[in-house]
């Protein structure tokens, strides 16, 4: 499977179709959520990540915003519950945009 070779963006297609055809699968929406952050980490703007894009929120959000969304992403992604291949770099990512996008909040 792509997860286990990092092949994300290849995975994140078939894990769409497989929910097209199977709304109902088992652990759908955390696979989804893992492929879309690490896509997100790939895609860098001007050569650095885009940190808002990884914790899918629109840039300049307030820190409330930031703080629901990664609550929301670490729920799904955290290793405790998420067992998945790519789980845990991906809740990795989303904990480093979570720290830096409220330090920028927070010194604006």
């Amino acid at each position: 499977m792509e997860l286990k070779t990092k092949e994300f963006l290849g995975a994140q297609r078939i894990a769409l179709r497989a929910q097209r055809l199977y709304p109902k699968l088992d652990n759908i929406s955390q696979l989804l959520t893992i492929c879309e952050v690490h896509c997100a980490a790939e895609a860098k703007v001007n050569g650095n990540m885009d940190w808002y894009d990884i914790l899918q929120v629109e840039p300049r959000v307030d820190e409330t915003v930031i703080r629901k969304e990664y609550s929301k992403l670490a729920r799904l992604l955290h290793p405790g519950q998420n067992t998945l291949p790519g789980a845990q770099s991906a809740f990795k990512l989303v904990s480093e945009a979570q720290a830096i996008l409220c330090d920028r909040v927070i010194s604006i």
